[in-house]
């Protein structure tokens, strides 16, 4: 097997496959010394284990406080955005989407929605990068004095 070089910031090593920090949406880059892409070849060998960081899947859990209101159980969807990751959830739920969701996309005033235990800056258009394995939380803000 010929050298890997992977292409791309970095600032996380796993099993030798160098990760974008996380305020890169982008995926890794692996290709061979020849420049052919090798992720799919790499990924169907039975002898590499992927860490559950790569899997791709994002857990997404919604407060008690929330499912008192509308069902929302927890789901395991795909995406690279928080908007991307909400809509793989609400796509069966709309409901869920009106409760969590303003009229034009962005976050309800009293909800919030933390990716790693660390909240969304982007409220409006939800392009925070949310890595693979992520754990994503949606629950209502508290207000008041």
């Amino acid at each position: 097997m010929s050298a890997v070089a992977v292409s791309g910031a970095s600032s996380l090593a796993i099993v030798g496959i160098r990760m974008p920090p996380f305020s890169s949406c982008a995926s890794p880059t692996l290709t061979d010394t020849a420049g052919l892409p090798m992720l799919a070849a790499l990924r169907t060998l039975s002898r590499i284990r992927w860490p559950a960081e790569a899997s791709g899947v994002i857990q997404v859990t919604f407060t008690a406080n929330i499912q008192r209101h509308v069902s929302c159980p927890p789901k395991a969807v795909v995406g690279q955005t928080v908007h991307e990751v909400l809509d793989s959830v609400f796509a069966l739920n709309e409901k869920a989407r009106g409760y969590i969701l303003d009229d034009q996309g962005g976050l309800r005033k009293h909800i919030v929605v933390f990716v790693n235990g660390q909240p969304v800056r982007d409220r409006t258009s939800l392009s925070d990068c949310v890595p693979d394995g992520a754990e994503v939380y949606v629950m209502q803000a508290l207000s008041g004095g």
